[in-house]
C-alpha cells in the first residue's frame, strides 16, 4: 500500500504545480483563477476521484475483517 501512496504521490504531485498558459493572466493569483480554468477542475476532480476510491477501498476492507 505504501508503494501505491508513492507512485500516486509522484504522480499527482507534478500535475499540481503544472503552470499552464495564462496563469496569472485571469484574475491573477486569486481563488477565482481555480474556479474559471478547466484544467484547474480536471486536477480537482482527478484527485477527488482517487480520494473517494482509496476511502471506499478502506470501507470495505475494514468490513471484511
Amino acid at each position: 500500500m505504501k508503494k501505491l501512496a508513492a507512485s500516486l504521490s509522484s504522480f499527482i504531485v507534478p500535475l499540481i504545480t503544472f503552470a499552464h498558459p495564462g496563469h496569472g493572466d485571469t484574475d491573477g493569483y486569486t481563488i477565482i483563477h481555480y474556479f474559471k480554468e478547466p484544467l484547474h477542475l480536471i486536477v480537482f476532480a482527478a484527485v477527488t476521484l482517487v480520494a473517494v476510491l482509496y476511502f471506499r477501498y478502506l470501507k470495505r476492507k475494514e468490513q471484511r475483517r
